[in-house]
């Protein structure tokens, strides 16, 4: 109980007891909370007149993949050196950080250590291709930026946030799926494949990976260094870099809406893609709506990218057709025995069944009163498109509306 203050000298003044007491954070195991925790906090009291920390984090009991205790005698111990070995420090402080502060008992999961392996490597090819489009581009004007690179900044700013608040409450989960969610599918899965192309900016995609690793830093420290180190940077280290700030300046609710959509429109038509013909590299393809950004050419040119499509809508008619919101795109993919007709059947039942369920959630008083705002919105929106693809999908299926 005597620890938080004797190691520092106690009962002599010393410097280090002076500097380091009382500190901030305890990270402890709920098994021992009243057994030492509370103990130090009595003593604390009693011998120096304050506590000796000011938040305790319980963090989880990793079990053995069976779900009982790790124990040398039963032999279900796992060394964590094989482990960090087999994948990585920062991918096994990765599962750590996610799962151990969540404060129920988890198992040890070889998988999910692999699934941030892999994630690791997804950001080192990410800085490969950043650093090769880069040192050719030099820096970006950021007054004439398309919406692609002003998306991806105003998306990075969420991030921003998502993350800082994570951390200032140890709600270390969502700030981690955030930076995966963020850094392998809008960055790397649709920023990077639109810089590619030429149809976006190598200096903002630096610009952004820079503060993304900044961010992840605190969870996996080794890779953030090695890459931040070769991206473009300030000072010596990335440990001593400024914590990245909200710069409300690339906040564009209408545009994150506009490509929001389109990457909503690119992913139902990869789904397609997958499931009818994956040999076809470029099929033609006719996009219809009454979205801004899907009636410019800039957009179209996304989507034609992204989607691996040929926008010239020559050869589309009687394909497969996608339905996302008011967004219709006609692939010239042919139908497998007339499979058209039930798939776009089950595609209408999903929309009416998700109808349902979100018009039962928001009417529900406790949740549209008790929700965030943006929560409830994002709700409405996704209210909004599912009816607009019924409509739609109805029409389509000749069909009068429901």
């Amino acid at each position: 109980g005597l620890w938080p203050f004797a190691t520092l000298g106690w009962p002599k003044d010393t410097e280090d007891l002076r500097r380091f007491y009382p500190t901030q954070v305890l990270d402890t195991g709920r098994d021992i909370i009243y057994l030492w925790v509370a103990r130090m906090v009595f003593l604390s009291l009693h011998f120096m007149r304050t506590i000796p920390f000011s938040d305790v984090l319980i963090h989880a009991t990793v079990l053995a993949t069976d779900g009982r205790r790790m124990s040398k005698s039963l032999g279900t111990g796992v060394d964590p050196l094989d482990v960090v070995d087999a994948y990585g420090a920062d991918a096994t402080r990765a599962w750590c950080t996610y799962f151990g502060t969540s404060g129920q008992d988890i198992r040890f999961s070889q998988e999910k250590i692999k699934d941030y392996r892999d994630f690791a490597n997804k950001l080192w090819n990410a800085t490969r291709l950043v650093l090769l489009k880069s040192e050719a581009a030099g820096r970006p004007d950021l007054s004439r930026l398309g919406p692609a690179d002003r998306w991806i900044l105003g998306r990075l700013n969420r991030v921003v946030e998502i993350v800082t608040r994570g951390f200032e409450r140890f709600e270390f989960g969502p700030a981690i799926d955030a930076l995966y969610e963020f850094a392998w599918h809008e960055f790397a899965d649709y920023h990077l494949e639109l810089m590619k192309a030429g149809l976006a900016e190598p200096g903002v995609a630096a610009q952004v990976l820079e503060v993304t690793l900044r961010l992840l830093h605190p969870i996996m420290p080794f890779i953030t260094e090695e890459l931040w180190q070769r991206l473009p940077h300030q000072g010596d280290t990335i440990l001593y870099a400024p914590w990245p700030v909200p710069d409300r300046g690339h906040e564009d609710a209408a545009l994150e809406g506009e490509m929001g959509h389109l990457v909503q429109v690119v992913r139902a038509v990869r789904n397609l893609r997958r499931e009818v013909d994956q040999r076809v590299r470029r099929p033609p393809a006719r996009i219809d709506s009454s979205r801004p950004l899907l009636q410019d050419s800039t957009g179209r040119a996304y989507i034609a990218t992204l989607a691996e499509l040929e926008l010239d809508g020559a050869g589309a008619a009687g394909g497969q057709t996608v339905v996302v919101g008011d967004t219709t795109v006609t692939i010239g993919l042919a139908a497998d025995g007339g499979a058209e007709r039930p798939r776009l059947d089950a595609e209408l039942r999903r929309r009416e069944q998700e109808i349902a369920a979100l018009e039962r959630k928001l009417a529900n008083a406790a949740f549209t009163s008790k929700a965030p705002a943006q929560v409830v919105q994002k709700e409405r929106e996704r209210l909004t498109q599912a009816q607009q693809a019924a409509v739609r999908l109805r029409e389509l299926l000749g069909q009068k509306p429901g």
